[in-house]
């Protein structure tokens, strides 16, 4: 079994490395490491996209991925109510929004 770490992460484009880096909590990430790791579904490789729920309170976080041998592709992000973000435009405003106006506590505190 691969065990999944930053260094076999992969994102399908620059906007979700960013969101993943500058958005995410450094817990959320552990979190979310001890997430896929623990998956019984990553021992049987699958190609469909998953969905690793983060937090589920005071926002829930999901990120949706798909496995292979050796590489966990981050394919979106959902922070509570916004939309499935996956590098649009439009999502860009939607990430754009959230810098301006969360201080860095409440990003640590919600995402």
């Amino acid at each position: 079994m691969t065990k999944f770490n930053e260094n076999n992460i992969i994102f399908a484009n620059n906007f979700l490395e960013f969101v993943y880096f500058n958005i995410l909590s450094e817990l959320s990430r552990d979190i979310f490491f001890d997430k896929i790791n623990n998956i019984p579904y990553v021992n049987n490789i699958q190609t469909n996209i998953q969905k690793v729920f983060i937090k589920r309170h005071p926002q829930q976080v999901i990120v949706f991925v798909r496995f292979n041998e050796v590489n966990c592709l981050i394919e979106a992000f959902k922070f509570g109510l916004t939309d499935i973000l996956t590098g649009k435009r439009s999502h860009v405003k939607t990430v754009e929004k959230i810098l301006l106006e969360k201080s860095s506590e409440e990003m640590e505190y919600l995402y």
